[in-house]
């Protein structure tokens, strides 16, 4: 009987792939005048990790497996076929090839989820969870090793890369026009680190200097208080060595610490709060500790200052407690309270830092890149009766580029009493077009979900935004490893070093965190589950971004191999009450 269910099971997976494969090759409408060994290896894995799903006896890991596996292949397929085709269907039979070739490859998907799990479970059984001491001698190490790993990045882009959004930020901050389109709490940052470069030396950019050796010292802080908690609770040595080299040497660490854009302080705050969300399952006494409880109302009050869109971090934190308070209820009970007081601290700051800076509120048309975006694709792709009126309400509509809504969005100035009429006429659109609709949503946030989609950009901004007349000039110390540097990342060269080119992909990274997430379900590890709800629910933001930029998907380039990492850490053996 066994040996039938094997055969059965190999015969199902070789017929699953080979649909899937056939179904593939005509949706992404291959040219066969290619080299067929990578495609018949592909085959093969194929072939194998789908029988691993079929003979799975567990039914927790294949409906997960299959639904991780089936959106993932989904996804990617359609990644590609946007690239090679530029629309998910021009004919109805599109679709029928897509959910094909999703249906037949998912199988494959969810075995090697199924594997990647069991071999999860098995390494977390024979974990020991006794805790490993030493732990502060850690966190010193990996801080200083951090620091010393981005040195030479820091001399090469001398003072700091004030770079991205920084410098209409600083403007803000010169003229005392603020509004809360850029976080009042980042903006107020730089420029008091830039006054205090003026009385200090005469010289602005020694502030610049100064803001971003604060900030290395902060990421490197968060980024090694991630090493200690793995290295304290016994994750495997591997794990805490791949995490600390990943830090010291990514070039998405390097540039971006010694980057002045908003996304670094928050993406660490983000980082922080996850690891308090760790300690929270890992430590059972940590929500009775005052200086967790001090950690983790910091931490949820600097997630929501330093980006607009952290505020979704605090609400999941607060609805995972919430659907806890069931299983939990007096621990549950009381991290709800303390996430609606670390929302109330942040609330009154945010409201205290608009009234002392007399700040403007920033323009509602920031959230509106998608529907915006789509109805400049029906403008520029079709003939819509609508065009003219598309036209009235976005003076630049015939800019429209695929992969950024800046370009359109950016002039739409709208009153908030005319939204009734936009959205309608955007709905009217749409029931016209709704694949035009998918299309555009797709193609503007290719990057966020697609691991092979290249950068519509710069991978990395790393020139310097000078100001000659206020004296914010960059004076690289290094100038062979600027180049250097430069033609890698922002020049994009690095797309031309197979394998590397992949590791740097931010997607990689976002489908890294969510199959921790995913598998944290599967292994019954709660830790990683919980701890994942508020960097997903900001993903699921970013999404709605008007371009796809490394800079918006770090916070999870950060998270997702610590998330990964505690999969691995041993079952507690006395609950988290």
């Amino acid at each position: 009987m066994f040996r039938e269910n094997h055969v059965r099971s190999w015969l199902t997976a070789s017929v699953s792939a080979l649909a899937g494969a056939a179904a593939l090759s005509v949706y992404l409408q291959w040219d066969w005048n290619i080299t067929y060994w990578p495609l018949a290896m592909l085959l093969v894995l194929s072939v194998y990790f789908g029988h691993l799903w079929f003979v799975n006896p567990k039914r927790k890991e294949r409906r997960i497996g299959l639904a991780f596996g089936m959106l993932f292949v989904f996804l990617q397929i359609c990644g590609r076929r946007l690239t090679v085709a530029e629309t998910l269907a021009v004919k109805t039979s599109d679709f029928i090839w897509l959910a094909a070739a999703s249906m037949g490859l998912s199988p494959a998907a969810g075995g090697m989820f199924a594997a990647l799990t069991g071999l999860i479970a098995g390494r977390r059984a024979l974990t020991p969870t006794l805790e490993r001491r030493k732990s502060m001698l850690v966190l010193i190490g990996c801080t200083a090793l951090f620091l010393l790993c981005w040195l030479p990045y820091l001399l090469a882009f001398y003072p700091g890369l004030f770079t991205y959004d920084i410098s209409w930020q600083y403007e803000q901050y010169q003229t005392w026009k603020l509004n809360t389109h850029h976080p009042l709490l980042h903006t107020l940052l730089v420029g008091w680190f830039c006054d205090l470069g003026w009385h200090l030396f005469g010289y602005p950019a020694k502030g610049i200097l100064m803001y971003t050796v604060f900030q290395m010292t902060l990421m490197a802080l968060a980024m090694a208080s991630a090493v200690r908690l793995l290295y304290r609770h016994r994750a495997p040595l591997w794990c805490c060595a791949a995490v600390t080299a990943l830090n010291a040497l990514m070039p998405f660490h390097a540039l971006l610490v010694i980057s002045s854009t908003k996304d670094t302080l928050f993406s660490g705050a983000v980082l922080y709060l996850v690891i308090t969300l760790l300690e929270l399952f890992l430590e059972k006494d940590a929500l009775h500790r005052l200086g967790w409880i001090v950690r983790f109302l910091i931490a949820l009050v600097l997630v929501g200052l330093l980006r607009n869109n952290g505020f979704v971090c605090m609400a999941a934190v607060l609805a995972a407690a919430l659907v806890c308070i069931v299983r939990w209820k007096k621990a549950a009970v009381k991290l709800a309270a303390l996430t609606m007081a670390g929302i109330v601290l942040y609330s009154s700051a945010n409201t205290l830092l608009i009234s002392a800076t007399d700040a403007e509120k920033g323009h509602f048309r920031e959230m509106l890149s998608v529907p915006l975006q789509q109805m400049a694709r029906v403008y520029a792709l079709t003939d819509d009766t609508a065009k003219a009126e598309i036209k009235e309400w976005l003076p630049t509509v015939e800019l429209y580029s695929p992969h950024l809504a800046d370009l359109v969005k950016n002039t739409f100035e709208a009153e908030k009493e005319q939204l009734p009429q936009l959205f309608r006429l955007w709905l009217e659109v749409g029931l016209r077009h709704p694949v035009v609709y998918v299309d555009s949503l797709l193609v503007t946030s290719a990057g966020f979900y697609d691991i092979s989609a290249e950068p519509t950009g710069d991978y990395l901004e790393t020139r310097f935004h000078t100001d000659e007349g206020k004296w914010i000039v960059d004076g690289s110390k290094w100038p062979e490893l600027r180049a250097k540097t430069a033609n890698l990342y922002s020049n994009n060269a690095f797309l031309d070093i197979p394998l590397y080119n992949l590791l740097l992909s931010p997607a990689l990274w976002v489908w890294i965190m969510l199959f921790a997430a995913a598998a944290g379900w599967c292994v019954e590890n709660r830790a990683v589950v919980f701890a994942a709800m508020a960097p997903i629910a900001l993903y699921l933001t970013t999404l709605l971004s008007p371009c796809v930029m490394t800079r918006y998907l770090y916070p999870f380039m950060l998270c997702a191999p610590v998330l990964a990492s505690v999969l691995f850490i041993g079952q507690k053996t006395e609950e988290n009450q």
